[in-house]
């Protein structure tokens, strides 16, 4: 989803780049010789979009940086006073700036619910870390993590219960944990290796039923 928004975001950001290079290079062809200040004032925007603006007009060959200000390539000054601001903007232009002020308003908006929602995710995702890490480091979830209960059991394979439950009560507490979870089976008194107890079975043409029998 991040990566839907922030692809339209991206051409937004064009498309507006585009429309005020269109601005910038308008206003240079009524007023030439303007800085980048007084072209900011005139069209209403920040002096750093300006700037980044004749930066791209630049590069792309439209226009001339010169000791007085910037012009359009390919501009002759007719008039002593040409690089001055005169007339108000027509009333045309004024509606496209407005239109175009409330785009990046809106560009603006998105941008901080984007930055909203990924600084929330990477909270969410730092707990997350942290709370695998314990999960971890306890040992009780995962075998073969420095469980004592699981590190003993697959060593030796059967245990008594009675030894099983004072080993299972050092690490998880309760030795039908261990049992639930499909690590251990109980098989009359005796505690066995999941693993190795299926293992014995599939090798044993004997019954589960009469396992169990053999303490009886």
């Amino acid at each position: 989803m991040f990566l839907i928004v922030l692809s339209y975001i991206i051409l937004v950001c064009c498309f507006l780049g585009s429309s005020i290079d269109s601005l910038v290079l308008s206003y240079l062809k009524k007023h030439p010789y303007s800085k980048p200040r007084e072209i900011a004032d005139g069209l209403g925007f920040s002096i750093v979009t300006v700037r980044y603006s004749l930066l791209r007009l630049r590069e792309r060959g439209l226009v001339v940086r010169t000791s007085k200000g910037y012009v359009a390539r390919g501009y002759a000054a007719r008039e002593p006073g040409a690089g001055e601001i005169p007339a108000p903007q027509e009333p045309g232009l004024k509606r496209e700036i407005e239109d175009l002020k409330d785009r990046v308003s809106e560009l603006e908006k998105t941008l901080e619910d984007v930055l909203e929602n990924l600084s929330r995710l990477e909270k969410e995702v730092s707990e997350l870390r942290v709370f695998v890490k314990a999960l971890q480091g306890s040992g009780g979830v995962l075998r073969g993590r420095g469980d004592p209960f699981l590190d003993r059991l697959s060593q030796e394979k059967v245990m008594t219960i009675s030894e099983a439950r004072r080993e299972a009560s050092k690490s998880m507490g309760s030795l039908e944990y261990y049992v639930d979870k499909g690590y251990a089976v109980i098989v009359g008194d005796f505690v066995a290796d999941k693993a190795f107890y299926e293992a014995l079975l599939s090798r044993m043409p004997i019954r589960v039923e009469d396992i169990n029998s053999l303490s009886a």
